[in-house]
């Protein structure tokens, strides 16, 4: 889509678009030249130097792979960049110790086992053949030249050695093959006792207890900033219908695109369907392409119109004939305020709609509508590509800073809150009073019975059990044994705000037969794999300790 959008720029929008597009690269390069060096180093190791052209490379390739892993949709911008420029160093500093370690004990690799290695690799390869097309259309990709992809795989398999010969070596005893299947299958036998918080809920709080609250804790009770936006939708769905074609036009067009109508399974090879049978689909596909070249055409005016217009968005909904949209006040989250600015009537105005919800959640709207530019600066945002053949251009309309929240607009916030700490102080001491007298002899039976509580009994679950709740089941599994006869006796806060008085009854622990060895071939493997990665990790630290290691955090 701004394939076209570029392709049908003109004049002076089209030195615009060049010079947008060009402002991160340019910005890059100004970063190098203001360092007199492009490649600042961004670490030493032994007197070895990372090139911020190594780091950039790293990062990118980081960035790339977080993409891939959560998504097309999902906004990079919202990861703590700083944190992931440290990260991806750390990572280039270990494969660097790695490197030095592998030369200095002799690994190498060689010319000929590099080029299998990567003309192995499927990314590079046609119908199972390595492609010298693909190869270089991939390094163009991704900004490398064949020596530098070649040379920083030769670094990764040389890592990949080291890694191999610690990792893949790691030894798994028998004992401890044991222990972790005892443990995995273990079950317990118990007893669950509950004190139901609703029962203790409804305390008296009183008026003192809610204003010092509110004033110990005026941070948690802020309105947070908010913005109501005016905007211009343009998308291909709203577009009025093209002109019918003529039939000489359509004809025409037919005779263009013929090869897209061949006949499939035919006997006779690249035999076309008659214009008489594609009528139909040649005049869905020129409605298409031509409401496709109106969009675009419109796309380019209301660039135009809004970036000439700063201050307005009805010069661009006049002359494109489109309604000028608002939403309610949102906030830096896309949460939509039911409320409006202070002092507003807001008893008869409508919920937010459907629509409004879903484009106030939208990463892209929210960073335009809380921007510099548009927020503090006043002006039209830039277009919007919210998806394919949907575009918008906001504005601000209203800014309301975050604020303290009124006593009286959180008093029932914080009475539930703070009745909520009294019911569970209740009922904590109550089941620690239990547990007490559980331990003194009581029975689980006798207090059920006492205090009117729901009493469950002879349990057993095991580690992964979902049928009670999972910080239960935590619990249970580190309780201590209880000895030939005895009862263990805990007890917890569950996430439902009840209290759990746990009798623990019983271990319950299998032992293994001769049914149980892909099991224990399968366990093996696990802690080997396990074993091995700990192993490597704590060599990579070993080494990083004993390397001199400078880092020029600035350079990054």
């Amino acid at each position: 889509m701004l394939q076209d959008i570029r392709d049908r720029a003109q004049g002076w929008i089209a030195w615009v678009i060049v010079i947008l597009i060009c402002i991160p690269f340019a910005m890059w390069g100004v970063y190098e030249y203001l360092g007199g060096n492009p490649n600042l180093p961004v670490a030493e190791v032994n007197g070895v130097e990372l090139s911020g052209g190594q780091f950039r490379q790293a990062y990118r390739r980081q960035r790339m792979q977080l993409q891939n892993l959560f998504g097309a949709n999902f906004d990079l911008g919202a990861l703590d960049e700083r944190s992931l420029k440290r990260g991806t160093l750390s990572d280039l500093i270990d494969g660097e110790v790695l490197v030095q370690v592998a030369l200095d004990n002799g690994l190498r690799i060689g010319d000929r086992q590099l080029a299998d290695a990567i003309q192995s690799r499927s990314m590079f390869q046609e119908e199972g053949r390595f492609s010298d097309a693909i190869y270089q259309r991939w390094l163009r990709m991704f900004g490398y030249t064949a020596g530098g992809f070649e040379q920083e795989y030769r670094r990764s398999l040389l890592i990949d050695q080291v890694r191999g010969a610690i990792a893949d070596t790691a030894l798994t005893g028998n004992e401890d093959i044991r222990n972790t299947l005892r443990l995995q299958r273990q079950k317990r036998l118990i007893d669950l006792l509950t004190i139901p918080k609703a029962r203790y809920t409804g305390n008296r709080i009183t008026e003192e207890a809610i204003v010092d609250y509110h004033q110990r804790n005026q941070a948690e009770f802020v309105t947070p900033e908010r913005v109501s936006v005016s905007y211009l939708e343009l998308s291909l769905d709203t577009l009025p219908d093209v002109p019918e074609p003529a039939e000489e036009e359509l004809r025409g067009l037919y005779e263009r695109q013929e090869a897209d109508y061949t006949e499939v399974g035919n006997a006779e090879p690249n035999t076309s369907r008659p214009f008489e049978e594609v009528r139909e689909e040649l005049l869905k596909d020129f409605r298409r392409h031509q409401k496709e070249r109106l969009f675009f055409e419109i796309a380019e005016q209301l660039a135009n119109l809004t970036f000439e217009n700063p201050d307005t968005l009805a010069v661009a909904a006049d002359a494109l004939e489109l309604t000028i949209q608002e939403t309610g006040f949102f906030d830096r989250t896309g949460q939509v305020a039911d409320d409006g600015a202070p002092g507003d009537d807001v008893s008869g105005k409508a919920a937010p709609s459907p629509d409004e919800i879903t484009i106030t959640k939208d990463r892209k709207f929210i960073a335009s509508a809380f921007s510099e530019d548009v927020l503090n600066a006043g002006n039209n945002s830039d277009p919007i590509e919210l998806e394919e053949y949907r575009v918008i251009v906001l504005r601000r309309k209203e800014h309301l800073p975050a604020s303290p929240q009124p006593l009286d607009a959180v008093r029932g916030e914080i009475t539930a809150r703070l009745d909520a700490e009294q019911t569970q102080k209740r009922i904590v001491r109550l089941g620690n009073e239990l547990i007490e007298k559980l331990r003194a002899g009581a029975t689980l039976a006798s207090l059920a019975d006492t205090h009117e509580l729901t009493l469950r009994e002879q349990i057993q679950i095991g580690r992964g059990d979902t049928n009670e709740a999972y910080e239960i089941v935590d619990k249970v599994f580190r309780m201590s044994r209880p000895e030939s006869g005895e009862i263990v006796y805990g007890g917890m806060v569950t996430s439902a705000g009840d209290f759990t008085v746990i009798g623990l009854q019983k271990v319950i622990e299998e032992a293994l037969t001769d049914a149980d060895t892909a099991i224990e071939t399968a366990t093996r493997n696990t802690l080997a794999r396990t074993y091995g990665k700990e192993e490597y990790q704590n060599y990579i630290r070993t080494l990083r300790a004993g390397a001199e290691i400078i880092v020029h955090e600035n350079n990054l």
